[in-house]
């Protein structure tokens, strides 16, 4: 099956997957060389991971980036230019309280469909999509990826992960804090539950199911950079409450001016300690630095 790639939350796997492609959200490594123009500081380093990762990747049909990042916006002209399959760039509304903004969105959901069908798929039917939707709801909710069963042998105190999308490479960070006794019971970023879509509704989807899928992907995701963002707030608060969170980690990359600037926020709605954590600019993470704040980080909440 022809795979399509994408990073972004507002991308629904269900939509490809029902035009007969296989979806692949990607999560990038680090050791493929990306475009010169990419190298340069100031460059986000998941931007650069992500596209060195799909310019590299073999038996892609189609690439698909959104806007709602400014720096991955700006890439898509790199990677249309030098990608050996075709890309789209979905135009994805930051206001989201108004009927434009919602059939903005449905709009590019059916540019996405002209995409797909281009690079080799198939328009679906109604009922095609709604099958597709049980069966991708059924099989896979969003939950935690990286943390094992809560241990009970020794102490540990429940955090949340809050940020952007992470590199593989970023991925230790969820061993670091358990090292240090801390388990990340709310991983709350984009690649984690919040970056998840709301349930559907099984009623409407026997009836509605694109207008079900557009709703349960542009209401239902716990975006930060929506505005306004109060709707990441209310469902990261329940979210804390919920599980008994004792502290909040702040993953970010550098020159990302979004989490830089919403982490204060963080601190004061949350009423926490916060640890604001960049990842560093290099493909491989400075585990020493992290390690030390990590630590010290956890002694704080012992």
């Amino acid at each position: 099956m022809k795979t399509v790639l994408y990073t972004s939350p507002y991308v629904p796997a269900e939509w490809i997957e029902a035009h007969g492609l296989e979806p692949c959200r990607v999560v990038p490594s680090g050791g493929a060389c990306a475009p010169a123009v990419l190298n340069g500081q100031g460059v986000c380093p998941f931007v650069r991971t992500f596209c060195s990762h799909v310019l590299s990747a073999q038996g892609a049909c189609g690439i698909v980036m959104t806007t709602t990042c400014d720096q991955m916006r700006r890439a898509f002209d790199v990677v249309a230019q030098m990608a050996w399959v075709p890309a789209l760039l979905m135009n994805i509304p930051r206001t989201w309280q108004t009927v434009s903004s919602r059939r903005l969105y449905m709009g590019e959901l059916e540019r996405l469909s002209d995409f797909l069908i281009h690079t080799g798929g198939t328009r679906p039917t109604g009922d095609c999509l709604a099958e597709v939707m049980r069966a991708c709801e059924e099989g896979s909710r969003w939950r935690n990826r990286w943390a094992e069963a809560h241990p009970t042998a020794y102490p540990v105190i429940p955090v949340a992960l809050v940020g952007g999308p992470m590199r593989t490479q970023d991925l230790a960070l969820f061993d670091l804090i358990r090292e240090y006794g801390g388990f990340v019971a709310l991983d709350a970023t984009e690649g984690g539950e919040a970056g998840g879509h709301r349930p559907f509704d099984r009623r409407r989807l026997e009836d509605e199911p694109f207008m079900e899928l557009a709703d349960a992907y542009f209401d239902g995701i716990a975006d930060v950079a929506r505005r306004p963002n109060d709707g990441f707030y209310d469902w990261l608060g329940l979210h804390l409450k919920e599980r008994d969170i004792r502290g909040v980690i702040v993953h970010r990359y550098p020159w990302c001016d979004l989490w830089h600037a919403e982490v204060e926020r963080i601190r004061q709605c949350t009423g926490m300690a916060v640890l604001d954590l960049d990842a560093g600019g290099d493909d491989a993470p400075d585990d020493g630095r992290r390690r030390t704040r990590i630590g010290a980080f956890m002694e704080i909440l012992h």
